[in-house]
């Protein structure tokens, strides 16, 4: 789940729900870590790394709306 922050603080509901078997059937424990606040696709928007204990790794990549992430890309972990 993603929510939403500004100077009056959090949102009382996610802006966006994104879910593991959404990304990939092999994701069971998606969501387990996170890495984000850095551009890796350049575009000025931080992008998110979603850990997980299924040996694999999801890439959301951030585009135009920041609300809208898109997953580019599982990794395996080896």
């Amino acid at each position: 789940m993603i929510w939403s922050g500004s100077s009056r603080g959090v949102s009382a509901e996610p802006s966006q729900v994104v879910r593991g078997s959404s990304v990939s059937p092999r994701f069971r424990t998606f969501g387990y870590s996170l890495a984000g606040g850095t551009d890796v696709d350049g575009n000025r928007y931080p992008d998110l790394l979603v850990g997980s204990l299924d040996d694999a790794v999801a890439l959301l990549r951030y585009r135009g709306h920041v609300t809208t992430p898109e997953v580019t890309e599982e990794l395996s972990v080896s």
